[in-house]
């Protein structure tokens, strides 16, 4: 009987050292580090963060200037929709005629044709 409990001590240390062993093992990133293959992100994915980065910081700090700004909320909002207004006008450009900013026809639009603007 004392055999059995000895085979199953003994099978429990080796696992165990094993294990141990293996949290001291370098991880993939430092092998591969150490023979100069590690991997590296491409100059695109690192701007794509730092631009993700500096947008999120943007919104962060526009939101905290409008709740700290000294306005009240409608003078806020109107000039919050005069901006939106200004930044539609500069991105897409409407004229009097019929076409869009790269030059095709605009698809006639529902509120137009049935005279609600």
């Amino acid at each position: 009987m004392n055999s059995g409990l000895d085979r199953d001590t003994n099978w429990r240390n080796m696992i165990m050292a094993m294990a141990n062993l293996a949290s001291y093992a370098p991880s993939t990133y430092d092998l591969l580090s150490r023979i100069g293959l590690e991997r590296r992100r491409s100059r695109a994915a690192r701007a794509a963060s730092c631009a993700g980065w500096i947008g999120l910081a943007l919104c962060v700090g526009s939101g905290l200037t409008m709740l700290f700004a000294p306005r009240r909320g409608a003078e806020v909002r109107e000039r919050l929709g005069e901006q939106a207004r200004r930044a539609r006008e500069y991105v897409a450009p409407h004229g009097d005629d019929d076409r869009g900013g790269d030059g095709r026809p605009r698809p006639p639009s529902t509120a137009r044709a049935t005279g609600c603007i």
